[in-house]
């Protein structure tokens, strides 16, 4: 038979990828009643070989090989998780001396990696709710909100900002995987989809 090819991501998954990079520093001024000096040029560079060249490359790839993307397709999610873990592992080392120290200051990155990924998964929880969805889509909504990866994050932190810097978003890195898979264990165990949807 006949491979077919894996679709390409959609423009939403893309763009909002791009869209962190011009709203974040928005927020900032927000929420912190402060703005932080970025260079958005470089920012959006790192972005686009971080994150749309090997996006466009798996594309392509699969458009004009796709006997061999579908071959190679099962093994993805495997390399996934190796090349997840191989970041998380990195970031952690790297900045083992902010995330092991003690003091007030430790156990406020730490607090606010687990606390961080709670409230956006309440607030989306809650719009999800207000905006009729149904369950299937709100617990997509909520999960998807609460476990956005920080590699990326922690990748341009790094890069343009220092390792003081980098320490938050590696405490997100190590610790998001646990909040992420105890969140979706409860919430399946104690309220189980099956029965919500014969709620309905």
């Amino acid at each position: 038979p006949t491979p077919t090819p894996t679709p390409p991501p959609t423009p939403k998954q893309v763009s909002t990828t791009l869209l962190g990079v011009c709203v974040t520093p928005g927020l900032v001024k927000l929420l912190l009643g402060g703005a932080v000096a970025v260079d958005a040029a470089a920012v959006l560079r790192s972005t686009a070989s971080i994150v749309l060249l090997p996006l466009l490359a798996g594309v392509a790839a699969g458009r004009v090989c796709p006997g061999a993307a579908s071959r190679v397709a099962p093994a993805c999610p495997a390399l996934g998780i190796l090349a997840t873990l191989l970041l998380v592992t990195g970031g952690a080392a790297n900045s083992s001396a902010a995330l092991l120290r003690g003091g007030a200051a430790a156990w406020r990155l730490h607090a606010g990696a687990v606390l961080l990924p709670f409230l956006a998964g309440a607030v989306a929880l809650c719009l999800g709710r207000l905006s009729g969805l149904g369950e299937r889509g709100v617990r997509t909504l909520t999960m998807e909100t609460m476990v956005k990866s920080p590699t990326l994050a922690y990748v341009l932190a790094s890069k343009h900002f220092g390792s003081e810097v980098a320490a938050a978003p590696a405490a997100s890195m190590v610790w998001l995987a646990a909040v992420g898979a105890g969140v979706a264990i409860a919430w399946r165990r104690l309220v189980p989809f099956e029965d919500t949807q014969s709620q309905v």
